[in-house]
């Protein structure tokens, strides 16, 4: 917990927010014989009025702290005209807690409707003048929310009037730094001004930042725009600048300490505007609590504190999102303290250092790869590793850390898939909302075969309308007659005239028909008009969702011929293209998904293991639910488990991984292990069996010398920690008298080393005599440690342990952390550890080399 130490002094625009509730009327709850008045036959309304803009942030702190806030002191709100301060009218309403089963019949009042405000009838406000104040304040927090304060100088608090040196906090909205004030606190007081701005603010204001795509493609969008547009200048002389998006996350712009920092806070779980979805309804005052609690942790107004004032300001603005206004009519209000809580065992909000360049470089571009991805970082602490421990365990304290799209059984995880199917459903979203567009919407899904092109878009259709949609299939290869496309118009319209809005795949509806690409003429007429004609009569399609998936074209570039690279096969292929009105078929397109699959995609697809980590556990524990325990873990031996990550191609993709479980004879057996495996000759069908059946044995053939690299590297432990630790420390003990469960944890590490060689491109093998050891770079020793600290913190979460100040009764760990976190004091025990592979494996005969 924070306690705002810092004689502090809060002003801004204010506000005085009525709250309204309309209820039921008495009628409809009359028992027998009891008298009902007439008014109360009619809905009951009730109303609160609440502080509102710089006066809610002041009782935000001043109920978090013992020392005294300055701010305004305004008595009996209900009679404060608006011509003085202004009114905002805000309708509330009964919301499940959370969309969970168990939460839907638990009620909280949030917000509804914003309906508008009241101030004077004729010219600007005056805003209020602070009541006490203190020209030697160490921290003032302003609220500018453009409604004049900005502009009247005399209403300023003294500290900022008389240009001192006290840490500003300056929250503002659209339209973002204008004003008196803000040209005032730039240009005399920018070293100690951190802004605070919500990213619809910058929006409204022309900054063109995507929304709900990825978190990547966002901080990309941001960090061009900060650069480069006009009306971001100000801002870039700012000591901090905090971006909110919503209570799912924010950036951070830090100019201090000789450098600029870019932070991005973000919730794997979660993108922008996804809150609301699990809890219904909004709330007032989510950017003021935001600010409140940023103010709670700038006791010294540098990097780090900053950084904890944002991660806290996150948590707290969704603690106040959730409880809302609470669930008693009689009783709305506020949570005052939300700004002092602790939220140490749900902090679910992850942080990462974007961009770092010397503040004499801060005039050059930042420069962030297109295709980013925090799957670029994931690799570098072992892909594999995270792979397995997801497959078996249904998380990953490494994958954890990573954005995923869920939608229903699809979880993605590549960025560029994310990106597409939220268009997709961003997409499928307003075409439903919009009842008057009574035209289908065309959608296209590429993909090799098996690659899940149906199921992937399925699933986030059904996740967008569940009960609603109607799936539909028809394979174009198989029709031979335009009257075939007719009976399934027919069909689809059948169905809309019921009242649910088919959902319809156009299978391979690239293959021939009379020519190249013969069918998309067929569809122009019908996607642009919403009717198909049939000889002389039109026809209304009715509402429908138009998917049309690949078959013979694996992406939307190949099926548009822009991966030729030969200018004259290019400009030939154009023309074909234009002549089967690709164009024109393209055109009518609202959106495209390539879906990459169990396969990599091409030699620098990393990634593809992690694609099969996540259908490999969706498709294990659905068919094979008797192998998975009670809390959770899936029971698999490890070179099976290596087999099926590593396996070069599945031949089918998705299929063939299907056929595997099931040609398996998993029936009666406690684990998945390798005499489950189908014969070679069956599993030839699916996969190569030679190279399935090497990665499964190779994992046979170093356990048996576990137990020897297991100890040499505890002994190598004893060895580096000699004057770190006491002798009678439990970790300092001989292999023989070491407790068995800290003697499991070095064969943990020994077992991870063969995870650890593949993501270098090292490969190892038994041989006789002598073995000399590998060298690793400096470089690659530096990967094995950070790979060698996430199995760590795996093996802890898995074993219960959580982070937090050292306890292990409790089983609390400071070190469970990612490893730009840990100290380089604590790195070093890593890489030290790491520096014993090459010599334990040697010892035990194994030769490690590089493929």
């Amino acid at each position: 917990m924070s306690s705002l130490s810092l004689s502090t002094v809060v002003a801004g625009d204010a506000s005085i927010d009525w709250f309204q509730i309309t209820t039921g009327s008495k009628q409809s709850k009359v028992e027998a014989g009891e008298q009902v008045l007439n008014w109360q036959t009619y809905p009951h309304t009730r109303q609160w009025i609440k502080p509102g803009g710089a006066l809610l942030l002041a009782r935000f702190l001043s109920a978090s702290t013992r020392n005294a806030v300055l701010s305004y002191s305004l008595d009996s709100l209900h009679r404060v005209p608006p011509d003085r301060v202004i009114r905002s009218f805000i309708q509330l309403g009964a919301f499940p807690y959370s969309q969970a089963k168990g939460d839907r019949n638990k009620k909280i009042y949030r917000v509804y409707a914003y309906n508008g405000y009241d101030g004077p009838k004729a010219g600007s406000i005056s805003p209020l003048h602070l009541n006490t104040d203190d020209a030697d304040a160490d921290l003032v927090v302003l609220d500018d929310s453009g409604n004049g304060f900005n502009n009247d100088e005399s209403a300023w608090p003294a500290a900022v009037k008389e240009e001192r040196s006290p840490a500003i906090i300056y929250k503002m909205s659209w339209p973002f730094a204008k004003g008196k004030l803000w040209e005032h606190v730039v240009a005399r007081q920018n070293r100690q001004l951190v802004a605070v701005v919500g990213v619809n603010d910058l929006r409204l204001g022309g900054v063109h930042i995507s929304r709900r795509l990825s978190w990547e493609r966002t901080v990309r969008d941001f960090i061009w725009q900060f650069e480069h547009h006009s009306s971001l200048a100000s801002l870039r002389q700012c000591a901090f600048l905090v971006v909110r998006f919503g209570v799912e996350g924010a950036i951070l712009v830090s100019n201090r300490d000789q450098q600029r920092e870019i932070f991005l806070f973000y919730d794997p779980e979660l993108g922008e505007d996804d809150f609301g979805h699990f809890y219904p309804g909004s709330m007032l005052g989510i950017g003021t609590l935001f600010t409140a609690t940023l103010a709670m942790y700038i006791d010294e107004l540098g990097t780090e504190a900053v950084c904890r004032g944002v991660r806290r300001g996150l948590l707290s603005a969704r603690e106040l999102w959730k409880c809302g206004f609470g669930a008693d009519p009689d009783r709305i209000d506020y949570d005052y303290s939300l700004p002092a809580y602790s939220f140490e065992e749900n902090d679910s909000i992850e942080q990462i250092l974007v961009s770092s360049m010397e503040s004499k470089s801060v005039s050059a571009p930042v420069e962030i790869p297109e295709n980013w991805s925090f799957l670029d970082d994931l690799a570098k602490g072992g892909l594999e590793q995270a792979a397995a421990y997801f497959v078996k365990y249904g998380h990953d304290p490494a994958l954890d850390r990573v954005p995923m799209a869920r939608y229903r059984n699809l979880r993605a995880i590549d960025r560029t898939e994310i990106e597409s199917y939220k268009s997709i459903h961003n997409l499928i979203q307003e075409y439903l909302d919009s009842p008057k567009n009574n035209k289908p919407l065309a959608i296209a899904v590429f993909g090799s075969p098996g690659s899940g092109k149906s199921f992937g878009v399925t699933e986030v259709a059904e996740s967008v309308a569940p009960g609603t949609l109607e799936k539909m299939e028809f394979n174009l290869s198989q029709f031979n007659a335009t009257d075939d496309l007719i009976s399934a118009f027919h069909r689809i319209r059948d169905v809309s005239l019921t009242g649910s809005i088919p959902l319809v795949f156009f299978d391979e509806f690239d293959s021939d028909f009379n020519g190249k690409l013969g069918w998309l003429k067929y569809f122009l007429a019908p996607i642009q008009d919403g009717a198909f004609r049939e000889r002389e009569t039109i026809h209304p399609l009715g509402k429908a969702i138009f998917v049309f998936a690949g078959g013979t074209c694996h992406t939307f570039e190949g099926f548009s011929n822009c991966e030729q690279k030969e200018s004259d096969d290019r400009s030939n292929n154009q023309k074909s293209f234009k002549e089967v009105k690709g164009p024109d078929f393209v055109s009518r397109l609202r959106g495209f998904v390539n879906i990459k699959g169990p396969n990599p995609v091409d030699d620098d697809d990393a990634f593809f293991i992690i694609r099969r980590a996540l259908l490999l556990r969706h498709l294990l524990t659905s068919k094979a639910k008797h192998l998975v325990a009670a809390d959770k873990t899936l029971a698999i031996d490890t070179g099976v488990l290596r087999a099926l990550l590593r396996v070069p191609v599945y031949k089918h993709g998705v299929r063939s991984i299907v056929a595997l479980i099931e040609m398996s004879m998993l029936a009666d057996r406690a684990c998945y292990e390798p005499a489950a495996l189908p014969s070679r000759s069956q599993m030839e069908l699916h996969v190569d069996a030679e190279a399935f059946y090497n990665l499964v044995l190779r994992d046979a053939l170093l356990s048996s010398q576990i137990e020897k690299i297991a100890e040499a590297l505890h002994e190598k432990y004893r060895r580096d920690q000699k004057d770190r630790k006491p002798a009678d420390d439990p970790a300092m003990q001989p292999w023989e008298q070491l407790d068995e469960k800290l003697r499991e944890s070095n064969r943990a590490a020994a077992r991870d080393i063969p995870a650890k060689l593949e993501a270098l491109g090292y490969d190892f093998e038994a041989t006789k005599g002598d073995v000399k050891p590998v060298s690793f770079s400096d470089e690659e020793l530096e990967r094995l440690a950070k790979m060698e600290h996430e199995r760590w913190n795996r093996e802890r979460i898995a074993a219960g342990w959580k982070p937090g100040p050292r306890d292990p009764e409790r089983k609390r760990s400071p070190y469970l952390v990612s490893w730009e976190r840990l100290t380089d004091d604590v790195k070093k025990w890593d890489r030290e550890a790491v520096q014993g592979i090459p010599r334990a494996m040697a010892d035990a005969g194994f030769h490690i080399y590089k493929k």
